[in-house]
């Protein structure tokens, strides 16, 4: 189901006001479990001035509560269908969020501007997860004069990637398939698929590996990397 913003208010709870060409569409998975009190999707704009241009967002979600602060124009979300969990979105000027198929979130915070976020299917966030594409405030050279941090580039995830507690992802991040981030890792660059990073700043530890949902036992997901 497609609706508009002001539509979509019956579903969603929103604050601020939303161009008319802004709209939500939802999976039918979404709509019974926003009426079943087990999804909450609040839409928030943020910031001063005109009603935010073109806001779209795709909801497959199905358990959780999903955050949404726009500041910006021509902004997209998408949660995929079977996605779970808690997110809170901040997004500034041009962004978008992509959160992949069955991918879940025990607290996840993404801050983007200008830029974006992707993760790939059945990702798995832990608890107090920060992710964020860009500094929020400038830093300046004392010499010159100029703000110095303006590089900001998107951070991306492949399919079956795990961030653990409090684990924390920097601009122009990418993580390959089936690796893991460590609690408290803090980690920036190119990681590569199958390895275990651990630290600040993190660093590979193990290789040659992939990680499952159960704890005893090998998922659906895990047997996807043996050949």
């Amino acid at each position: 189901m497609k609706l508009n913003i002001e539509d979509a208010k019956k579903l969603v709870r929103v604050k601020g006001e939303f161009c008319k060409g802004s709209y939500i569409e939802f999976s039918e998975a979404a709509l019974s479990a926003i009426e079943n009190n087990s999804l909450i999707v609040k839409l928030k704009v943020h910031g001063k001035g005109r009603p935010r241009k073109l806001f779209s967002a795709y909801v497959g979600a199905t358990s959780g509560e999903l955050n949404i602060s726009t500041g910006g124009n021509d902004q997209t979300v998408k949660f995929g269908d079977g996605s779970k969990g808690h997110y809170v979105l901040r997004m500034t000027g041009n962004s978008s969020v992509l959160i992949g198929e069955n991918t879940t979130s025990n607290g996840t915070t993404i801050y983007t501007h200008d830029t974006g976020f992707s993760c790939g299917k059945d990702c798995m966030f832990s608890s107090e997860v920060l992710i964020q594409t860009s500094d929020q405030h400038g830093i300046v050279d004392l010499t010159t004069g100029d703000i110095i941090n303006q590089d900001y580039s998107e951070v991306t995830l492949g399919d079956h990637v795990w961030l653990g507690r409090r684990s924390t992802l920097v601009s122009g991040v990418k993580i390959a398939s089936g690796s893991i981030a460590g609690t408290a890792s803090v980690v920036s660059g190119v990681i590569p698929e199958n390895v275990v990073v651990v630290g600040s700043p993190a660093r590979i530890v193990r290789t040659n590996v992939t990680w499952s949902r159960e704890k005893l036992s090998r998922d659906e997901y895990s047997l996807s990397f043996f050949s």
